[in-house]
């Protein structure tokens, strides 16, 4: 297979293969709102997809709000079931390189309660799933995301879950909740407002957090984020290593261009 490595501008790089390309900064956003939830994601080569889920009686449920989540599907129908079978078919690969599928799980309502529900869906997809602290190669790595984190999860020693820390308090974190965490995000509306141009103050208070996310190998985010491609492309160039996108078919214009 032909595979190219292109840069179109500073920090941002995509694979060109035979059957498509893959974004390493595209994020799809809430990706069950889509059309085709997974499909459509990946058919446009993002490599990170985010999805909000509800504990409904013994089973949880994709969804935004959590009164209209007994009326979704399930965790397992919309992604894990449909990502094995991916895997399966795909000689151990979910895309055509190496690329790691990131499936970041908001967990909404009470952690503590989601949490063990969550570990016993995700463990009979173990095998495909990346260990944290294990150097051995997985097609998919699931990332927690959400305000209050599972208080068991720093005493869970199955180590299939990473975390995502909260960008601008990384300081506050202790060396072992750091050991955990995969990506670091933060509301851009709640820190810069619905501009799509950034001042040279925000500028250099994203490039004064860029240090640490490279000490901890952590990947940056923001979320709530305006869709415009010049604001996408300077986020890129600060630093950010994901972009939070609603409109799959845009980034894939931009990133291609």
């Amino acid at each position: 297979m032909n595979v190219r490595l292109i840069c179109p501008i500073i920090g941002l790089c995509f694979f060109s293969f035979a059957y498509g390309q893959v974004s390493k900064h595209g994020h799809a956003h809430n990706d069950y709102l889509h059309k085709n939830p997974l499909d459509d994601a990946l058919s446009f080569g993002f490599s990170s997809i985010e999805v909000d889920v509800h504990k409904v009686g013994k089973q949880l449920k994709v969804s935004h709000r959590s009164w209209n989540a007994p009326f979704h599907k399930t965790l397992e129908e919309l992604y894990l079931s449909p990502l094995k079978q991916r895997i399966q078919n795909g000689q151990g690969k979910i895309f055509n390189d190496s690329t790691v599928l990131q499936l970041m799980i908001d967990i909404k309502g009470d952690p503590n309660k989601v949490y063990p529900l969550l570990k016993q869906v995700i463990l009979p997809y173990k095998a495909f799933i990346a260990i944290r602290g294990s150097d051995e190669w997985a097609p998919l790595k699931i990332v927690l995301s959400g305000r209050r984190r599972p208080d068991s999860l720093f005493k869970d020693n199955s180590n299939l879950f990473f975390l995502d820390a909260n960008l601008f308090e990384l300081k506050s974190y202790s060396a072992n909740e750091l050991e955990f965490a995969a990506t670091a995000s933060a509301s851009f509306k709640s820190n810069f407002g619905r501009k799509t141009k950034l001042t040279e103050e925000d500028k250099e208070r994203i490039k004064q957090v860029i240090p640490l996310l490279k000490k901890h190998n952590l990947t940056g985010r923001f979320w709530a984020t305006p869709e415009d491609e010049d604001l996408w492309k300077m986020l890129l160039e600060l630093g950010m290593g994901w972009i939070n996108v609603d409109d799959l078919e845009r980034f894939r214009k931009f990133i291609t261009q």
